[in-house]
């Protein structure tokens, strides 16, 4: 990202600790390319990536592997043609979208450079052998595929309806509106399928995952005139069996209380629950919103620390208390959440153990960026221009703090830098 001086906000921090070398060598400067002398890979060998070319499709994916690496691996693409996202320490996946032809780079800490050519092209379709003309056979449309199950995993929120989220009847027949109370907990964990190999991701209606929950509701049950007149609680907890019912559809049974759980396309769940309580036969619908939710709003760093290099020259920073991170989530699809990104905040610069000057290392607007979610409350995206690339890794240990490694990398400058930082929201 740029910084406020127009440049990178490490442009500032290269030409200040550029001085300091400079001044502490004597003031005598050597001419040369910025990348002359760079660490040679281990054992002399260079950095590589395989495949080094590549044939996708539009909507393809394929996995990218580096060897020889020195320390830590940087992926960026040259063109919106096609992402590419870290997996691990060795491997990138990369993903077509539009046809055309572009370089995926990858850089390792020494500098060095390796490069995928990767081509995005329909294969051409031969003409077909003349035949026989026969009846065609149509085959039936396929059936969509279901969300993974795996995005039940989570610590839901439970709320329900402003005006009543149920009813209730006794047994002589009188209706009564029920009113959930604040303070529920609903927690899913499925581990396998049961019944199916694909341990859930696309299992099929009627199978059955395996897995455990831990759901403590209580409801209060009102008059017509919303006098609290009973309250009765649920709760499990412990190993359970979820039905799939249809494509994001479940069904948990525990004693007399039935649960069906829809995934809604926005992350979110609807469960409506029918059972037997107090003598009442009662159903209640209630929404559930997990840690993909929770990454909305404004979030204050704090106790920040980062190490970097710019052409050969260690430095140091430190953040200063109260800078912002601004999440704003535009739409979930499943594990992926779209949302626009901000930073303000500011850093102490120290060269040698020296303090140089107060900068921010990101200043201003990411933009709209995909989050991908790695697991129940950790988060990644990456950030990419025409200088460089930055990866966030955000890992939430509740729904109000957590954690943000944040690494850039600029090999046209030879400049790198890895900070973390706690996260309140305000």
């Amino acid at each position: 990202m740029r910084s406020k001086f127009g440049g990178s906000w490490i442009r500032c921090w290269i030409l200040l600790m550029v001085m300091a070398f400079m001044l502490a060598a004597g003031g005598c400067g050597g001419g040369g390319d910025k990348n002359d002398g760079a660490a040679p890979s281990p054992g002399g060998k260079a950095l590589t990536v395989t495949p080094s070319v590549l044939h996708l499709v539009p909507g393809e994916s394929a996995l990218l592997t580096a060897d020889n690496i020195r320390g830590n691996l940087t992926w960026m693409s040259r063109s919106e043609y096609v992402s590419v996202y870290p997996m691990n320490e060795r491997s990138a996946t990369v993903t077509a979208f539009t046809l055309g032809e572009v370089d995926v780079l990858v850089f390792d800490s020494s500098g060095a450079e390796a490069v995928c050519r990767v081509i995005v092209a329909y294969e051409p379709i031969p003409d077909p052998t003349p035949v026989t003309p026969v009846t065609p056979v149509i085959p039936p449309e396929p059936a969509p595929i279901p969300t993974p199950a795996s995005i039940l995993n989570d610590e839901w929120d439970i709320s329900g309806g402003p005006n009543g989220d149920g009813k209730a009847e006794d047994a002589s027949g009188k209706a009564c509106t029920l009113q959930l109370q604040d303070g529920g907990k609903f927690k899913l964990n499925i581990t396998d399928s049961g019944t199916s190999s694909a341990s859930g991701v696309h299992a099929a209606a009627g199978e059955i995952l395996a897995g455990t929950v831990d759901i403590q509701l209580t409801w209060n049950v009102l008059d017509a005139s919303k006098k609290v007149v009973e309250t009765f609680s649920f709760a499990a907890s412990g190993t359970a069996a979820l039905e799939i019912k249809a494509d994001n559809i479940y069904m948990y049974t525990h004693d007399n209380v039935v649960l069906e759980i829809n995934v809604n396309s926005n992350g979110s769940l609807i469960v409506t629950q029918t059972g037997k309580a107090r003598g009442y036969d009662y159903e209640a619908t209630y929404t559930a919103k997990g840690f993909l939710f929770a990454l909305s709003g404004t979030w204050v760093g704090s106790n920040g620390h980062a190490t970097g290099i710019v052409d050969g020259i260690e430095g140091t920073a430190t953040l200063v208390d109260g800078g912002t991170v601004t999440l704003s989530v535009l739409q979930i699809t499943q594990n992926t959440v779209a949302a626009s990104a901000s930073v303000d905040a500011e850093w102490h610069l120290y060269a040698g153990g020296q303090y140089l000057e107060t900068e921010p290392l990101s200043f201003g607007t990411f933009g709209t960026v995909t989050i991908q979610r790695l697991n129940t409350k950790a988060f990644r995206f990456a950030y990419q221009d025409a200088y460089g690339q930055e990866t966030v890794d955000i890992t939430l240990t509740s729904k109000t703090q957590g954690q943000v490694r944040q690494r850039g990398n600029y090999p046209a400058d030879g400049i790198s830098y890895d900070g973390s930082y706690t996260i309140t929201k305000k």
